[in-house]
Formats: structure tokens, sequence, C-alpha cells
């Protein structure tokens, strides 16, 4: 093993043990603090499936699942009965649950044979399997992106940027403190997707093509929004020795042929999910909600203090400034920029703008913009290219001081913040400015500090203005 892989196996054992004793010293242990609403919905596919035959039901999800859950209210938690049928259909889109089956299996191999566990599919073996799936996928993710650093960069950068990627971003809270989200499951399958198409535009063959396609259908049924991937292998340019995309088709058309079958495969199984639960081939599962796309919200949610990209996780902007910088930067040693920055700033905007058009572009209760988790993959080389640009390439101590200085402000303001958010100081939904200031850097608020919170009706006149009802 070459000493910067052993270096980069490491640091994943690091984090992975980090992770482990970080999610596994919780007190929410002691309740179903795992399983609840989003992670609960995704989930409920499984134990339904497998364990009890009520996938038209989920009378399981009822009777074990989450608080005091019933029929009556499922709507609550994304299932609706449909007439057409005489079935429930689970907004949930079926990828987290295929993303965490190998686990969920393991779990209920391991109830089966504890005496001192329920095989019901929501005890404590499940719940902890779900939690260690998501740190072992982001581990993965994490692997990957280091993999292909270390063909450009040290492995003091690599494994510095993967280490602020990690602890800097709200990649961190989703991994830790609220696993089974959608998004460390697709930050693993955009470093995957990532990793094959550089792969593939190298040295084409049919495996890569596969995992290309492959990764991106199982991001498509994790978050159909996440389908936006495919801009990446899309629009990466072709080698320079052909003359067009069209002449790169004709001589590798087979590979398409490959990718598309496995892109396919994944949306085949929501596809006949839709048709059991509601007779139809396609289905918008998501109801009454929708995207308001002559409003899109791309100011308040790269810059507002309710839920912000760049006020919660303002490494992020350090991310575009290293993408900037390697924009308007001579060649050098790293790979064609058009390559990798076409499709980059393309994924951005047109990400920003479809995202945010979504009729709560806060996306609910979250820490910061979660949207963007998965996208923080995207941002690794960018984020390397500035530091060795910074710390290798130049002599300026002023800047390389600066630099250093400024990202450990924002890992730590990262970390801070996210026991904030998890002790409830900083609101899941309702921030204001006013409230923000007031308790920054504070390990505790009060009720005086809560009035700052925008108030029920103040949330209620924004969307329904935002809807136009």
């Amino acid at each position: 093993m070459k000493k910067d892989t052993r270096k980069l196996f490491l640091f994943i054992v690091l984090i992975l043990t980090v992770g482990i004793y970080m999610q596994f010293n919780m007190k929410k242990w002691n309740w179903p603090g795992i399983l609840i609403y989003d992670v609960a919905g995704y989930y409920s596919y499984l134990p339904s499936l497998f364990i009890h035959d009520d996938l038209a039901t989920f009378d399981s999800m009822a009777e074990y699942g989450i608080f005091d859950i019933s029929h009556e209210s499922f709507e609550n938690y994304g299932l609706y009965y449909q007439e057409e049928t005489g079935k429930y259909s689970n907004k949930y889109p079926v990828g987290v649950a295929v993303m965490q089956l190998p686990f969920f299996l393991i779990a209920h191999q391991y109830a089966l044979f504890d005496d001192s566990s329920e095989a019901n599919g929501y005890s404590l073996p499940y719940r902890k399997a779900t939690a260690f799936s998501t740190l072992f996928y982001v581990a993965l993710g994490l692997f990957l992106l280091g993999f292909m650093l270390k063909s450009w960069f040290s492995s003091r950068i690599v494994l510095t940027t993967l280490t602020l990627l990690f602890f800097g971003t709200n990649l961190y809270y989703y991994t830790i403190f609220e696993p089974g989200m959608s998004h460390p499951y697709l930050f693993f399958l955009y470093a995957l997707c990532l990793w094959a198409t550089m792969k593939f535009y190298k040295r084409p063959n049919y495996w890569t093509a596969l995992v290309i396609g492959l990764s991106i259908g199982l991001a498509t049924i994790c978050r159909p929004t996440d389908i936006l991937l495919a801009l990446f292998p899309l629009l990466w340019p072709v080698p320079r020795e052909y003359n067009s995309r069209w002449s790169f088709l004709k001589k590798y058309w087979k590979n398409y042929l490959v990718a598309l079958p496995a892109f396919l495969m994944p949306i085949l199984l929501q596809i006949l999910y839709w048709n059991y639960a509601t007779g139809n081939l396609l289905f918008f599962s998501y109801e009454e909600e929708g995207f308001v796309f002559l409003k899109p919200a791309i100011i308040e949610g790269l810059f507002s203090f309710q839920k912000g990209w760049f006020i919660y996780t303002p490494l992020a902007l350090v991310g575009f400034i290293g993408a900037a910088l390697w924009t308007f930067s001579p060649q050098g040693k790293l790979m064609d920029k058009k390559s990798y920055l076409i499709p980059f700033w393309v994924y951005f905007i047109v990400s920003a703008y479809i995202l945010f058009s979504w009729w709560m572009w806060f996306y609910g209760g979250s820490f910061g913009a979660r949207i963007f988790v998965q996208s923080y993959a995207l941002m690794a080389l960018p984020l390397a290219f500035l530091l060795d640009r910074v710390f290798i390439g130049s002599r300026k101590r002023i800047l390389q001081y600066a630099l250093g200085l400024t990202l450990f402000w924002f890992v730590f303001l990262n970390i801070f913040q996210t026991y904030q958010h998890h002790r409830g100081i900083l609101h899941h939904d309702r921030n204001t400015k006013a409230y923000y200031w007031r308790v920054f850097l504070q390990l505790e608020s009060t009720e005086e500090d809560r009035k700052l919170l925008m108030s029920d009706e103040e949330m209620y006149q924004m969307l329904k203005d935002r809807r136009g009802n």
C-alpha cells in the first residue's frame, strides 16, 4: 500500500472511530430518536416489506414507530391514502431504503438471535444500523474523494480538504446528529459518480459507464431533483483527440448503452412502487407541495439568517472562491480545467434555481441548507486547489495565516452551531437576523431571546405570499 493511500485509509478509520463514538454515546438511543420524521419515511419501506408485509398500510409504523402516530395522522409523516387502490403511498422515494438495505438485513439477523431486542424493524439494533449506514457511506465517499485528490495534491492538502468538508460543513451534522436523511447517502453517490466520470473520460470502459449510470439512477430515487447529478458526465468535455462529442459518442456508443439501463434499473424500482401503491407508473408523491419557479428564493437561500447556506456553512463560499480562482488561473498540473469547471458551474447555477424554487425553500426543520450537503463532494477539487495555491504555491505568509485562521474559524463555527442547533438554541426554521446575533456563540437561549424568532403568523404569511394563495 502506497504511503499516501495508507494515510488516507488511516484518516477514514479515524473518521469512523470518532463518528461511532459520537453517534453511540448520545441520549437519543433511549427513545426512537433516529427513526422519526423524514428519516422514518425513507426507512419505513424496509420493515413493512421484509418483516410485516404491510407495504399497503404501513401498520407497523403506527404500531412500532414514532411517537403516537396513527393512520389519522399519517399525512403528517408523508403517507397519503389513495382512493383508487385503497393503499397508502409514501411520498419519500425508495432510494434511501435501497442504500440502507444491507445494514437493515444485518440488524434484523442480530435482532432475531438477541433475546433483548425485538425483531420488529424499529428496535435499537435497527436504529443503530441506520445511523452506522450513514457514517459508512460518508466515510466511503470521503475515501473516494481522497483517492481522486491524491493524483494531483500532497497528502497534507488531501487530508486537510477532507477534514474541512466533514467538520466544516453540515455534512457533519447530518452524519452524526441526524443520520438516516438522504443527503449523506447522496454524498457518497456524488463522489462515486465523479470518480467514475473522471475515469470514463480518461479511459472509457463498460465498468465506469455502468457505475455512472447506476450512481445517477440511485441518486434520482433518493431525491428526484438529484437527477441533476447527470449534468457532470453529460457536460464533461471529451478528450482533446476527438473533434466533437459526436465523434466520441460514435466510438463509444456501446458504453452509453451500458450506462442507460444501469440508470433505469433503480428508476424501475420507484415506478414499480408507484404502480403498486397508486396504480400509476408516474406519480407526483408530494401531493399539494411543489415548485414556484417564478419566485426562486435564491438570495434568501444563500444569505438569509433563517436558513442561508453561506450564513450557516460559510466554508461553502470558500469552495466557490477556489472554483473562481481556478477558473481564472492558467492551466497547471491539474486536469484540463474546462473538464471540471463547466459542469461544476452549470450544476450549481441550475441547482440553486431549481432547489430554491421549492415552495418551502428552507426545507422545513433542518440545519443550514441541507439540500446542498451532497454537493460538497463536487467542491473537493476547487477547495483543494485553493489550499494548494495558498499553502504550497505561495510564499506570502500573511495570506497563509489569514486563510488558515479563517478556515479554523469556519470549522469551529460549524461545530459550535451544530451544537446550538442540536440543543435547540438555533431554531430549526424560524431564525431571524436579530435572534441569530442574540444567541451567537451562546450556550443557551432565554424566553426573552426567543421572542426574536419568526412568529407562526409571519411564517404562515411568508409561505402564503410565496405560493400566491
